[in-house]
């Protein structure tokens, strides 16, 4: 779990479509910019970030998914995803806009335990 030694731990529990979510991917975004190593965590709802190919615009709303691919180059190499979250909201891993890293319950502890900073959305 060194991943998360020396950085921003961002976890997101709020689906794609909140307020929350597109605060999250803002400050995200920021710390990025900043060179400070962060790490994002998709819990619950906040893995339908992950689907690709959403259409926002039949819903007048900007599509926070579009925005993933270009987390690399902001520096944030590392995202988690909870697998039952994946099952639970029928994303199909396979077809993810981003790749991800499958993220158990006793892996949250060790990498809050070791970033220097946890913001939760």
């Amino acid at each position: 779990m060194n991943t998360a030694a020396r950085s921003v731990l961002f976890i997101c529990r709020h689906s794609a479509w909140t307020s929350a979510a597109s605060a999250c991917m803002e400050t995200l975004l920021t710390a990025g910019v900043f060179e400070q190593k962060p790490v994002l965590v998709l819990l619950d709802e906040a893995v339908t970030l992950l689907i690709a190919d959403q259409q926002g615009e039949r819903i007048c709303m900007k599509t926070l998914a579009r925005q993933l691919p270009a987390l690399e180059l902001y520096g944030i190499e590392t995202v988690y995803a909870e697998p039952a979250a994946l099952t639970r909201y029928d994303v199909d891993p396979a077809q993810l806009s981003v790749p991800v890293l499958p993220l158990q319950h006793d892996q949250l502890a060790a990498l809050v335990a070791a970033a220097t900073t946890t913001l939760v959305f």
